[in-house]
Order: structure tokens, then C-alpha cells, then sequence
């Protein structure tokens, strides 16, 4: 039953063979993390955490959005245009961030009050060129139902990550071990899916040109003019965090936060993302063909979500501290607490963040920059006022925040389900 499901390509075979590349790709992760939580300190995955943060809200504008409608017009000519169209905005943004850093980086830093990035600075740009291309050959590969190549691509990325952050950790190369390792990995698999592309879809290059370039800007024009935007603005909201526990606590908090976003990660990346991008592909043809079927997705996602997914997720939690100390050392206990005080968000995190392609699908990026504005000021207001008002412990303030993220979730998800009850088709033009 389990083969046919996977060999009829089916909504479910389709996230169990995505779900299984990145159950594998998480698996290497897992094993090695009990190894480098012994070969690199705290303050040290804190700088990476401080990295990755940045870098996810570099990378989610690298394109400006564009690369999310690759998978949305009927014809593969708009399509290839598209991706030529993102790949070429990655590169000039790659550029403009090396000259920026160039000679501001060392002042942002300081700004942000984590000097220990100064010595990194230059990974950002490769960071940025490397995942910006490696996010717009994927929705290519979503595009053309390639799952497979993306399970394949996810595998390269953990392996080639994990492999350099151990060869650098034991030849004592610090944080840069870390960090250097994180951007290796997104060259290995952005490398893959190039290679796939060229390979299976070269006779579409000759259909690229400027005109069809600028005509497909032009009909996706409001991805760029809304959706980066409301796209940087949620990143903000997941990368605030990280980044404010680290000038307010320090980097070796801000480390002990990233292992415990790290494990209880691991269900949102090997299931939530899986299932986030086959839903992106379904409920994109659904869109057009069948509104009343995406709706019905739509709840039946959710729901299975919850029951499979987050109440295991809440029961695991609850025991994390118990089996921290003694997997990934006694000084990281800690971020089992972590884990603990925010269950509340993971869970709303999980069972909304994989359909939040939703509103992106309906053309509603207005209501999702409204949404991504103020969660972003409520993220920030429940980390400073517990820091500021009460000048609590980190455990209180983290408790706070993920209370008011649980709430945020929860706003979405009916903002989503509002619009599909009052959905219509959007004509191709």
C-alpha cells in the first residue's frame, strides 16, 4: 500500500517521499549534533544562530519574492522566465550585500551588539547567493513535481553541512566551523538542483528572453511590491528572537536558544516543510480547477497535522530537559527549559506554517503584510517588556513570547480560512 501511494504521486505519497529525503537529511543532523554540542561552546553556536538569522532574512527577500510564482502559470515558458527572472535578482543582490558589508558591516555588527560576527562578515554574501538560488531552483522543482530531486538535494544539504562543521570543529576552527559549514551545505544542494535542471529542462533555456522576462515581472508584479515585504516581515517575526536574546542576554543565550529552535525544529523541517511545499503544489492547481476541494485541503491538512504531528510534539517537549544534559552535554540543559517554555509556539507553528502558502496562492499578500507587521511588533514587545519591565529571566521572557506567538498562529489561520470560504478563481492573463 505505502509503495503504491508513493509510485501513484499522490498528495501523501508525495510528502512521504519529500518527508523521507528530510527525515534522512535531519537524521545526519541529529546524529552529529550530540558531537559538536562537545566540540563547539555555547557562545560559539550562538554566533551561528546570530548568522542563520540574518541570513534567513537576506535570503527570503534574495529574490523578491519572484520565485514563489514559478509554480503558479500554466505555461512553462512564463515559468522559465521566472526562475531566469529570480535567478539573475539573487546574484544583484548578492553583490549590492558584499558592498554594503563591505564597508558598513563591521558598524552593523557592533549595532546589533554582536561583535563576534565581524570575522564572518564575508560569508554573507556567498550565503546569500548560494541560498537564494538553491530556494529558486526548488520551486522549480516544485514546479515540475520533481520531489524526488528535492528529497536528493535536502540529503546534500545536511551531509555537506554536518561533514564541514565536524572536519573544522576538530581542527579547532571555532564558530567559523560552524558557520563555514552551514554555507557549504547550501552550496552542495543548490549544486544538485542545478545540475537537475540543466539536465531535464535545457530545452526550455532557448524560451528565455528579456520581453517574456519583463512580462512575466509585470503580471507577478505584486509578489515583489507585496509579498517580499510580508515575507520580510514574518521572517522578522521568526528571526527577532535570536537576535534580541542575544543583545539583551548575550550570545552563549542566544546558543542555547538556537539548539532548543534546533530539536524541536526537526518535525517542522522533516514534516512541516514537506508538507508545506506539496500543499503549495496541489492547492495551486486546486485554485483554479476546484476551490471548494483546496478548502477541504486545507482543513484536512491542518487537522492531521495537529493530531499527528503537534500532540506528539507537546508530550516529547515536556521531557526535554530530562534528556538534554545527558544527550548533548550538561551544559546545554538549559535549552531543554527552552524547549519547555516554548511548546506553546512550536505547536502553533507547526500545524500553520506549512499552509501559509495560502494566501500567496490566492493573491493576498496585502492581508499577509498586515498580519507579518504586527506580529513582528508583538515579538518584539514580549521579549523587551519582560526584559525591560520586569527584568525577568530568560525562561519567563520565553514563556512570554511564546504565548503571544501561539496567538499570532492562531489570527492566521482564521485570516487563511475566512478567504478561502469567499475564494474565487483568479483568470490567467
Amino acid at each position: 500500500m505505502l509503495i503504491q501511494r508513493l509510485r501513484s504521486g499522490s498528495f501523501l505519497g508525495n510528502v512521504l517521499i519529500l518527508a523521507g529525503g528530510t527525515g534522512l537529511g535531519q537524521l545526519i543532523v541529529v546524529l552529529a549534533t550530540p558531537v559538536l554540542t562537545r566540540i563547539y561552546e555555547p557562545a560559539e553556536f550562538g554566533v551561528l544562530t546570530v548568522f542563520v538569522s540574518i541570513m534567513g532574512l537576506m535570503i527570503v527577500v534574495s529574490a523578491l519574492r519572484y520565485e514563489i510564482a514559478i509554480p503558479l502559470p500554466a505555461s512553462p515558458v512564463a515559468a522559465i522566465n521566472l526562475t531566469a527572472l529570480s535567478s539573475l535578482i539573487v546574484v544583484g543582490m548578492s553583490i549590492l550585500s558584499g558592498v554594503i558589508l563591505f564597508f558598513f558591516g563591521a558598524a552593523l555588527a557592533q549595532r546589533l551588539s554582536v561583535p563576534q560576527l565581524i570575522p564572518y562578515l564575508w560569508f554573507f554574501p556567498v550565503g546569500l547567493l548560494t541560498g537564494g538560488l538553491f530556494q529558486t531552483l526548488s520551486y522549480w522543482h516544485i514546479r515540475q513535481r520533481q520531489f524526488k530531486r528535492l528529497t536528493q538535494a535536502k540529503v546534500g544539504q545536511s551531509t555537506g553541512m554536518v561533514g564541514g562543521q565536524l572536519l573544522m570543529g576538530g581542527l579547532k576552527f571555532g564558530a567559523v566551523g560552524l558557520v563555514g559549514g552551514y554555507v557549504l551545505g547550501r552550496i552542495v544542494a543548490g549544486g544538485q538542483l542545478l545540475y537537475s535542471m540543466i539536465r531535464d529542462s535545457r530545452t526550455l533555456f532557448g524560451d528565455i528572453h528579456f520581453s517574456n522576462i519583463k512580462k512575466s515581472a509585470s503580471r507577478y508584479r505584486r509578489f515583489p511590491l507585496i509579498s517580499s515585504w510580508s515575507a520580510l516581515l514574518n521572517q522578522g517575526g521568526l528571526q527577532a528572537a535570536p537576535l534580541l536574546l542575544a543583545a539583551f542576554y548575550g550570545v552563549q543565550v542566544a546558543g542555547w536558544f538556537g539548539l532548543a529552535q534546533r530539536v524541536a525544529g526537526i518535525p517542522l523541517t522533516l514534516i512541516g516543510r514537506s508538507v508545506s511545499q506539496v500543499y503549495l503544489g496541489e492547492a495551486s492547481r486546486l485554485h483554479n480547477e476546484n476551490p471548494a476541494a483546496m478548502r477541504r485541503l486545507f482543513l484536512r491538512t491542518a487537522s492531521k497535522l495537529f493530531l499527528y504531528v503537534g500532540i506528539p510534539l507537546m508530550i516529547g517537549g515536556l521531557i526535554a530537559p530530562w534528556i538534554f544534559g545527558f544527550i548533548f552535554g550538561e551544559q546545554w540543559r538549559i535549552s531543554g527549559w527552552y524547549i519547555v517554555a516554548l511548546l506553546p509556539m512550536f505547536l502553533g507553528q507547526m500545524v500553520v506554517t506549512p499552509l501559509s502558502q495560502t494566501l500567496n496562492i490566492l493573491e493576498r499578500q496585502d492581508l499577509q503584510l498586515i498580519w507579518d507587521f504586527f506580529r513582528i511588533l508583538v515579538v518584539a514587545s514580549a521579549i523587551a517588556i519582560p526584559y525591560y519591565w520586569f527584568r525577568s529571566e530568560t525562561l519567563f521572557t520565553l514563556a512570554f513570547y511564546s504565548v503571544a506567538m501561539f496567538s499570532m498562529y492562531g489570527i492566521l489561520f482564521l485570516m487563511m480560512y475566512r478567504q478561502l470560504n469567499i475564494l474565487k478563481p483568479i483568470p490567467e492573463s
